[in-house]
C-alpha cells in the first residue's frame, strides 16, 4: 500500500528557499518518492501473505553486515536501490517481518 498524503488538518509549513531546511525537506521527498519507485519495483506486495493493504518493509534476505541509522537518508536509499538491484532485497508486510525476526 502506497502511503497517502497527510490528512488536512494538517499545516504544511514551506521552508525558505535555499536554507537547510528547504534542502532537507527535497531529500525527505526525494527520499520518499524512490522508496515508492522501488516498493513498485518489487511488485508492490508482500512476498509472503501477497498483502498489500499494511505498511511494507525492505527485508534484507541475508540479514545485513551494516547499521542502517549510521547512514544518512540518501545513503540508505542509494544502497537499497544497489540491494534490489543485486537482488538481496524482499519485500514484507509488517505482520511477516516480525515473524520473521523473531528466534525459533
Amino acid at each position: 500500500m502506497l502511503h497517502s498524503a497527510p490528512p488536512a488538518w494538517v499545516e504544511e509549513v514551506k521552508p525558505r528557499r535555499g536554507s537547510w531546511a528547504a534542502s532537507k525537506d527535497r531529500v525527505r521527498r526525494w527520499a520518499r518518492s524512490e522508496r515508492e519507485r522501488l516498493i513498485i519495483l518489487l511488485g508492490g506486495k508482500c512476498v509472503r501473505c501477497e498483502r498489500d493493504d499494511i505498511p511494507l518493509h525492505f527485508d534484507h534476505i541475508h540479514g545485513v553486515t551494516y547499521r542502517l541509522a549510521s547512514l544518512s537518508q540518501h545513503m540508505r536509499i542509494v544502497r537499497l536501490r544497489r540491494e534490489v538491484a543485486a537482488g538481496l532485497i524482499q519485500l514484507l508486510c509488517e505482520i511477516c517481518n516480525k515473524k520473521k525476526g523473531k528466534p525459533r
